[in-house]
Order: structure tokens, then C-alpha cells, then sequence
């Protein structure tokens, strides 16, 4: 073995207690409960690369905590946290953040014995906070209401908010589009609406984030659909006369433009003087003398709006008497 370091007392530290970790600026760091310019303990960092030792901070027992106990862990957030089990407010010790970028501290937590505990000595550990969107509708529409059921593990503050996003059509978070939240600190149901200027689609994601803590869930894990209203022309009045010997007439009128997706049915409805129904527009149909209300109406998954014109036959033949 090699001796590194030996510990002074004020200059550097006396009395390590705890391990050394490695933190991912690739830095040793270690608390020594003793020494230091105020003799109650230090946070110190050691390149092994150069043989470095750094003292980063001195403890000062009200201000920051006093005699600092355990190993120091590095959260998901890349700061440092630890507890000292003495100093701080009530002399009961603190539990701190240290961020090694900045070598800014930051004491979090007094304790304060019947209300959250006293002298602590054990080591921190960080539990994961997570949210996990689970199965929603396969098949949407613009402008329809959607429940995203999520899961969630560790803590969230009060007054935190779940948000649901939607992608864009390829499953990608780039720009996500918010759609529903719910305040909450538990599981639940968001309940979200599909906005109504939303592209056609069949690769889109939802997933669930949160505000406090802020927390980015995995999406519902398999594409849904989304799928737009179908609209259709109205079309004009239609007149014809009736044909010789006949008292009806043929009728031929424009198709009216449709759009939506999936690509809509058209369908039409005759009442009055002709009836009768069937898909297609029915221009060409005859039509009856008198007045015929005819009903188009353009069908997909999302809707079935339609369009009413009439079509007026007039017999303007004069009679014949053989």
C-alpha cells in the first residue's frame, strides 16, 4: 500500500470517518469529522490522477453543521449530499448539498429532534423518482377527451403538477404538445384533450412529466393513432326539367369535397318527391317531378357531418293529344 495523505488536523482535517466516492468529475471526495480551520470537520476532494488533495470546505458547527459522519453520495441531480451529526440551528446537525462544479454549499435541512430526528450517522441513499405512463386509447380523434393513467415511485412535493404530452406524429418529444394536468402527489388519471388542429397520425406517444420534483416519465410505450373529422362541401340547388313522355328527369350534380382521416364514406338520402338512399352522391339518379331534399353526408371514425340541397323537377312539356 501507498501512503497518500496524511491528515493534520486544522490545515487538512483529522479523524476521516466514512468512505471516499468518486463523483463523476471523476474526484475523490470525503468528510474527516475532526480538524479544519474551525477544528469540528471538513469536505475534501483528491485527484488520484495527480495526487491532489483540495479542501473544499470548512465546517463552522451553527452556520453549516458540525463533525460531519458517513459517506457522502452523489444524487441524479450531480450534487453531493451528506449529514453532520452535530451543528447547525438546534446542534442536532444538518443534512447539506455540495455541488463539486461550482463548490457551492448548501445546508438543506436542520435537524431538530422530535419533529425530523437528531444526530444522524448513517449514509443517504437517493430513491429513484420515476413516472411510467400506462396504456392509453389506440385510437383518438381531434378534438376528443383521452385518460392517461400513470405510475410513480419516490416522493413529490405538495403543489406538484403531472402534465401529459403529446408527440408529434413520429413519436418524437422534441416539441411536445401539453394536453391535460392534475395536481397530485400520488398515482392517478390525467384527464386530456386531443387538440383539434392536431396532423394525422399513427406514431404518436404520450407521456406524463411533473413540476416539483421535475421529472420527464417514459411514454405509453407503443404508438396510438389520431385521426381527423371529416368535413364535406355544401353543394348548390339543383333544377331539371322532365324529359318527354316522363315525369322525371336526371339529375347530375358535382361531388363535393371531402377531407378527414381515414378518408371518409359519402353517403346520400333522398325525401320528398324521390326517396331512396345508398352510398355515393347519387347525381344521376332521377328524380321525380316536384322537390327532392337530398343529404350527403361524409363518414369516418371521428364524425358524420353532411349537407342538404334539393333538387327541383319541373314538367314544362305541353300536353299532346294523338
Amino acid at each position: 500500500s501507498t501512503n497518500k495523505l496524511d491528515f493534520a488536523g486544522a490545515t487538512n482535517g483529522s479523524n476521516p470517518n466514512g468512505s471516499l466516492m468518486q463523483a463523476s468529475d471523476g474526484k475523490l471526495y470525503g468528510m474527516a469529522q475532526g480538524g479544519g480551520a474551525n477544528g469540528v470537520g471538513v469536505l475534501f476532494q483528491y485527484d488520484p490522477a495527480t495526487s491532489i488533495y483540495t479542501k473544499k470546505l470548512d465546517f463552522a458547527v451553527a452556520t453549516n453543521g458540525q463533525s460531519p459522519q458517513g459517506t457522502l453520495m452523489q444524487a441524479s441531480d450531480g450534487k453531493l449530499y451528506g449529514m453532520t451529526i452535530n451543528g447547525g440551528a438546534n446542534n442536532m446537525g444538518v443534512l447539506f448539498q455540495y455541488a463539486p462544479a461550482t463548490s457551492i454549499y448548501a445546508k438543506k435541512l436542520d435537524f431538530a429532534g422530535a419533529t425530523n430526528g437528531s444526530y444522524p450517522r448513517a449514509n443517504l441513499i437517493e430513491i429513484a423518482v420515476t413516472i411510467t405512463t400506462a396504456t392509453v386509447s389506440s385510437t383518438n380523434c381531434t378534438g376528443s377527451t383521452i385518460n392517461v393513467p400513470y405510475t410513480i415511485a419516490g416522493a413529490y412535493d405538495a403543489g406538484n403538477v403531472f402534465t401529459a404530452q403529446l408527440s408529434d406524429a413520429t413519436g418524437s418529444f422534441a416539441s411536445p404538445v401539453n394536453i391535460g394536468t392534475y395536481t397530485a402527489t400520488t398515482v392517478g388519471t390525467i384527464n386530456a384533450s386531443i387538440p383539434s388542429n392536431t396532423p394525422a397520425g399513427t406514431g404518436y406517444r404520450i407521456r406524463v412529466i411533473s413540476s416539483s420534483p421535475v421529472v420527464t416519465g417514459a411514454d405509453n410505450g407503443s404508438n396510438i393513432s389520431i385521426n381527423t373529422s371529416p368535413s364535406i362541401a355544401t353543394t348548390s340547388n339543383q333544377a331539371a326539367n322532365t324529359s318527354t313522355n316522363l315525369c322525371s328527369a336526371l339529375a347530375n350534380y358535382s361531388t363535393p369535397t371531402t377531407s378527414g382521416w381515414p378518408a371518409p364514406t359519402v353517403s346520400y338520402s333522398f325525401s320528398g318527391a324521390t326517396t331512396g338512399s345508398g352510398t355515393g352522391t347519387g347525381s344521376g339518379s332521377a328524380f321525380n317531378n316536384g322537390v327532392t331534399s337530398v343529404t350527403l353526408t361524409a363518414t369516418n371514425s371521428c364524425g358524420a357531418p353532411s349537407n342538404t340541397f334539393t333538387v327541383t323537377v319541373s314538367d314544362n312539356i305541353n300536353p299532346t293529344i294523338t
